[in-house]
């Protein structure tokens, strides 16, 4: 391997997966923190192309998990905007799966989710995206149970001279957003500078729909007392959002310097029930941080790359919640009371990250590497609560405000963490490279040693076999997800901790088969999870007491239709899954086994895309989603599927060559659909009343048991290219 193609792991382009001539046989970079050949990766892998990302009419990250096979997603407009139960995984905090930006880890620190990263993160400099499904703790460590989403930005140009991509768009609910990106080239120095701003706010349509997203409970004043007449407080189910980033990086040869900072302010969306929380509560984050990234070839057959980096995790003390409960006074009446309350969070890490690869020969690989980890992390939240007040007596201008938290560190209150962890991979040829099909064995083992969880091993088992143009997959994997900071120590009134919780381990098994032709792909995968020490959610606090199966089947099909002038291609996914888990009663006793609650057990995702001599480009994107059965504590048993469908209009080169105008409707049929809740769903659907006595009877829970789904959506913009 020379020094041009080490480069190619993340500082050269790698090029689109299908041009005007058919698929191409494309490198990916994830699946083992190497370049391969997409077809002798050891893991099922589906890549979007920049190209994919525009022509479909993504506005945002959240959007693309949407369209992605064996996820099932709930949208919640809220303080975590999206919930992804990856292979059938549902989880009540964090994700077990890692979000990547040019392999550099992004889950939060506190939560260990991706939410405030998704719908910050600018789409203009994204070259491609390559989604590995399966088990990748043994190369990325905690975390990847289910799979890795690497985003692979632009990092070089084959020509000298200034490079910009942009886009400015308005559409429904005073929604605006801003993508630019400039890059520039000259010689062996390269710089990048990314920007994005996105704000607006919801489709109320559907929230008027389900009993606790009514705009009544809101407005109603015996509620919330002065706080539902003001706009910025709450009053209806609007949910504000407010995403913003900034990407930053300059290349000399094979160095990296870059930074990033994320920020996302939303409202608490539909998360929680009307009558405990307003929708339009602040919830406010930060993320980022800076790093140096340096690729050196050592000998002919050796490469290595050293990155150091710093990072912060931030819920910022402009965080704010209306919090309404019953209260009863000193004679024993109840009444209902308002607390305007700020909460903060503040968590850093500073890591090490040593690979090398050695190329023995044609036939023998090793990938093998170390990682070391800092943490300074919050412990139970910092919060600042102002006092209860009767609903009667609690108006705006003069509710004793509490201060906002301090943002200095309280050492107290702080956790600190070591990590180590020691990798390798190998990879053997079976065949020799003169051979026209490729036979591989992948093995891989890591070992992972925190300080506060102990040590955790996992393994890696492969073979990747091609026959011409048909593949072979036979995969296992182990994997491991350390408990979320918040779930060890941060409980408050809807969620207790526990700091006792242990990581929990997963074992799968999966089968690949694929045909690959210049003008169709297809790529059929089954596959079995099982999992131990699973974390169970009670009111108390989260503990290591379930476990789990889940297996399923996933088909992508691709087909690309040339004519003179005319280029189609038509897409389509379809995904099974079930799973079982431990049950428990309200008493924490184990009541047996059955199913994972939240899963639509078929999922169909389709589209079209076509351009017509480069001047007019359209696309229809759809998803069939059918019925899901409830988790226990959700009083709704079985949420209703649905078909959705979003429409892209792009008219190209119409104001000059590289000035383009679009436009886009999301759901565009105006389905009225539903997500189930998150968390506990325990809310309910039962209208709310206060009786003779003034006690008030609303929800059953903190959380909604449904998340209505927004209605049709227009966008309307402009993009441009030199």
């Amino acid at each position: 391997m020379n020094a041009q193609e080490t480069e190619g792991s993340y500082l050269l382009p790698l090029g689109e997966l299908s041009d005007s001539t058919g698929f191409r046989d494309v490198s990916v970079v994830s699946a083992s923190n190497t370049r391969e050949r997409l077809r002798d990766a050891p893991a099922t892998v589906i890549i979007l192309t920049q190209n994919d990302l525009r022509e479909r009419g993504y506005n945002n990250m959240l959007e693309i998990f949407e369209d992605l096979p064996g996820m099932d997603i709930v949208r919640t407009y809220g303080d975590q905007p999206l919930k992804v139960y990856w292979r059938g995984w549902r989880s009540h905090l964090g994700h077990n799966w890692v979000l990547m930006i040019d392999g550099l880890i992004y889950n939060t620190l506190y939560h260990n989710d991706n939410d405030a990263i998704l719908p910050a993160h600018a789409l203009s400099n994204i070259e491609r995206i390559e989604v590995v499904y399966g088990p990748s703790s043994s190369v990325y460590g905690a975390n990847a149970m289910m799979g890795i989403i690497n985003v692979i930005t632009i990092k070089n140009k084959t020509e000298n001279g200034i490079a910009f991509h942009g886009s400015v768009f308005t559409g429904s609910h005073q929604s605006h957003q801003a993508d630019l990106n400039l890059f520039g080239k000259r010689g062996k120095l390269r710089f990048s500078l990314t920007g994005r701003f996105d704000i607006g706010k919801n489709d109320l349509t559907n929230a008027e729909k389900y009993e606790w997203t009514k705009s009544k409970y809101y407005a109603d004043t015996r509620l919330w007392g002065d706080f539902a007449n003001f706009s910025e407080f709450g009053g209806d189910a609007h949910v504000p959002y407010n995403n913003r980033s900034l990407d930053a990086r300059i290349f000399w040869k094979n160095t990296e310097i870059g930074g990033q900072i994320y920020q996302q302010k939303n409202g608490w969306g539909y998360i929680y029930s009307a009558d405990r929380f307003q929708a339009a509560n602040n919830w406010a984050e930060s993320n980022g941080g800076f790093y140096i990234r340096h690729l050196q070839q050592v000998q002919a057959n050796i490469s290595s790359t050293s990155l150091l980096r710093y990072r912060f995790s931030y819920i910022d003390n402009d965080s704010w919640e209306l919090r309404s409960i019953t209260e009863t006074d000193q004679d024993g009446n109840p009444y209902r009371a308002v607390r305007f309350g700020y909460w903060q969070a503040l968590n850093y890490e500073l890591s090490f990250k040593q690979d090398f690869q050695f190329d023995f020969s044609q036939r023998l690989r090793l990938n093998t590497g170390f990682r070391y980890v800092y943490r300074n992390l919050n412990k139970a939240w910092e919060r600042s609560n102002g006092q209860f007040v009767n609903t009667d007596s609690a108006f705006v201008n003069t509710y004793p405000y509490p201060e906002p938290p301090s943002p200095e560190i309280h050492i107290p209150n702080r956790a600190y963490t070591e990590g180590l962890g020691i990798y390798g991979q190998v990879r053997f040829r079976l065949t020799p490279e003169t051979s026209s099909n490729h036979h591989f064995l992948h093995t891989g083992f890591r070992l992972d040693n925190d300080s506060f969880y102990g040590t955790a091993p996992t393994i890696r088992l492969g073979y990747v076999g091609n026959f011409n143009k048909i593949g072979l997959k036979l995969l296992y994997g182990t994997a491991y997800q350390e408990p979320t900071p918040r779930s060890l120590y941060g409980s408050w009134e809807a969620n207790g901790s526990n700091k006792k919780l242990k990581p929990q381990d997963s074992y799968t098994v999966e089968f690949a088969a694929s045909y690959h032709s210049p003008k169709f792909r297809a790529v059929w995968s089954t596959w079995f999870v099982d999992a131990k020490n699973t974390i169970v959610a009670f009111t108390g606090g989260a503990k290591n007491a379930g476990s789990r199966t889940m297996y399923g089947t996933d088909i992508h099909a691709e087909y690309l239709w040339n004519l003179e002038k005319l280029q189609f291609k038509i897409w389509g996914f379809y995904s099974f899954v079930i799973g079982e888990e431990v049950k428990f009663d309200e008493n924490e006793i184990n009541i047996g086994r059955d199913i994972i609650g939240d899963l639509a057990k078929h999922k169909f995702y389709f589209g079209i895309s076509g351009t017509w001599q480069d001047k007019i480009s359209t696309s229809l994107r759809g998803r069939i989603v059918g019925n899901r059965e409830t988790i226990q504590t959700n009083p709704l048993k079985e949420i209703s599927g649905y078909t959705v469908l979003d429409f892209n209009l792009k008219l190209r080169n119409v104001l000059g060559k590289g000035v383009h105008l679009f436009s886009r409707v999301n759901n565009l049929l105006n389905t009225e659909y539903y997500h189930p809740g998150i968390n506990l769903a325990n809310a309910g659907n039962e209208a709310g009343y206060f009786d003779d006595s003034g006690l008030w009877h609303g929800s059953k829970g903190f959380f909604n048991s449904l998340i209505p789904q927004e209605g049709r959506r227009y966008w309307a913009g402009m993009s441009v290219d030199f």
